[in-house]
């Protein structure tokens, strides 16, 4: 870790990762060791963020332009954000939570939820336009999944969550059941006839059904809208959420899954010319390079632009990737060098917006390949 003078702030191996997040002012540290301890570290002082213990090193949700995390403090859930320092103290300790965003059946508006689980798996709604509180009227459930429906546009189409499939707890009376009165032993008693009096039959008693019988992919829901109105129970076929939403729906689980095209600014599996100009200055090109005699093949590299227009070929993307970084609005990029097996990452502000200009933030002792050029000395 570095400061952005180039100084060393810490040396290699002080933790398992760092996470640097959206607007570069606050890190998620993981620490070494057997068992993940996450922490999160102001970037302007280096000092430690507490708003209890983290529990996971994934954002929780986004509200606004700030992510919110989940921790523990004082035997509660609470929900904050380390940019804000804003909090919110959920009314007890829970195991896990998941949000979720649901819109109107057209895409136009939409609202936020947290759902919260205890220890038996039991879920609970909390909306976050309400400050995280518990959303009444919907009986606490061990089965949710989201609905989904189809947009269709001039030239595309895309599914968006509508709503949600609850199969919520039902509380039942206990039944009472009641069994014949046993024989006291000792001396039989002889009827008038001098004959034993037939066996009392038992009746065994009924086989306790499972509060949550196995389902098939289609199962009876109580369904709910992107407001969490009721729309009646229903058997989950494509059919019936169809109707209850008045546009083509169906479970998320149904939706069939797309064939991901993988990450980084230059993706695997699309053709075409994936370049970008970057700025005046910087840009990342496809160039053909001659592999052989007689054989070519296209190369992107990042380069850099000379006044008479000719290109210096700074690293290919044989020997790096190249990723999109954001503060706010404003793009950078960060590369990860594979450069003889030392595998080294760092940040590339072209247009100088949150880093150093033009410059490579790695220490110089720990890089000497073809962009040490842009090294802070």
């Amino acid at each position: 870790m570095m400061d952005t003078l180039g100084r060393e702030v810490k040396a290699p191996g002080f933790c398992s990762s760092v996470d640097v997040h959206q607007d570069f002012s606050y890190y998620i540290i993981t620490d070494r060791g057997e068992t993940y301890a996450y922490w999160i570290m102001n970037a302007q002082t280096g000092d430690r963020i507490d708003l209890g213990v983290l529990q996971d090193r994934n954002p929780l949700l986004k509200v606004g332009d700030h992510y919110f995390y989940r921790f523990e403090k004082d035997n509660k859930t609470v929900i904050a954000s380390p940019a804000t320092q804003e909090r919110f103290v959920l009314d007890r300790l829970y195991a896990t939570a998941k949000a979720y965003t649901l819109y109107d059946s057209k895409g136009e508006n939409s609202r936020k939820y947290v759902v919260v689980y205890d220890n038996d798996g039991v879920g609970t709604i909390m909306a976050v336009a309400d400050g995280f509180k518990r959303v009444d009227g919907i009986s606490p459930f061990k089965k949710l999944e989201t609905i989904s429906v189809t947009i269709e546009e001039e030239y595309s189409q895309y599914t968006i969550p509508v709503g949600l499939a609850l199969e919520e707890i039902v509380s039942k009376k206990p039944t009472i059941v009641t069994h014949p009165k046993q024989r006291k032993k000792g001396r039989q008693a002889k009827s008038s006839t001098s004959k034993l009096e037939p066996p009392v039959l038992l009746t065994p008693p009924e086989p306790v059904k499972e509060v949550f019988a196995e389902m098939a992919d289609n199962w009876k829901a109580n369904v709910y809208d992107y407001q969490l109105i009721g729309k009646g129970s229903v058997v989950t076929t494509d059919t019936a959420l169809t109707s209850a939403f008045g546009a083509p729906a169906m479970l998320s689980t149904h939706i069939p899954a797309q064939v991901s095209m993988g990450g980084g600014i230059i993706k695997a599996g699309i053709g075409g010319n994936q370049g970008v100009e970057l700025n005046g200055e910087f840009a990342i090109k496809q160039i053909l390079k001659k592999v052989s005699e007689g054989t070519y093949r296209e190369v992107y590299y990042l380069v850099k632009k000379a006044n008479d227009q000719t290109l210096k070929e700074l690293v290919s993307h044989d020997e790096a990737r190249f990723d999109w970084a954001y503060n706010h609005e404003d793009q950078l990029i960060s590369i990860r060098f594979y450069d003889g097996g030392n595998k080294v990452q760092a940040y590339f502000d072209y247009n100088g917006v949150v880093l150093p200009k033009d410059k490579l933030m790695i220490p110089a002792a720990y890089y000497t390949g073809t962009m040490s050029e842009f090294l802070i000395r």
